[in-house]
């Protein structure tokens, strides 16, 4: 019987004034998740170059496609754009990964989940 290590590590690191940030990258700043949108690097809190996210800090679980993930936002119940669902197992394009999502349309049943629309980051197919 064979055993395969899974090395698991989150890529979003704290902002830092000197990185060289692309569209889509994500940081930590003052609490928050933020994404940014023009590839400047100005201060996430200042100006109009970042998206902020969920608040660090609120979590609780949450089930997407029958798996756990860690939801980190403001409210489980009333999940909103820029919500992350961290640390769980999820298909994409027909494989398995495991991985973070973050909430890109919240228009379904935020009760049951059903058609709100995540996009994967931090991924890692797994078998």
């Amino acid at each position: 019987m064979s055993q395969t290590k899974l090395k698991i590590e989150s890529k979003t690191q704290t902002w830092n004034p000197i990185a060289r940030y692309r569209v889509g990258d994500s940081c930590i700043h003052q609490n928050h998740y933020w994404t940014n949108k023009t590839g400047f690097n100005s201060d996430p809190s200042l100006g109009s170059d970042w998206v902020i996210g969920a608040f660090i800090g609120s979590s609780s679980t949450i089930q997407i496609d029958g798996y756990d993930f860690r939801f980190v936002g403001n409210n489980v119940s009333s999940i909103q754009l820029g919500d992350f669902a961290v640390g769980g197992k999820f298909t994409y394009q027909s494989k398995l990964f495991f991985g973070d999502l973050i909430c890109i349309d919240n228009t379904g049943d935020l009760t049951t989940g059903i058609s709100i629309k995540w996009k994967p980051f931090n991924l890692k197919e797994i078998n």
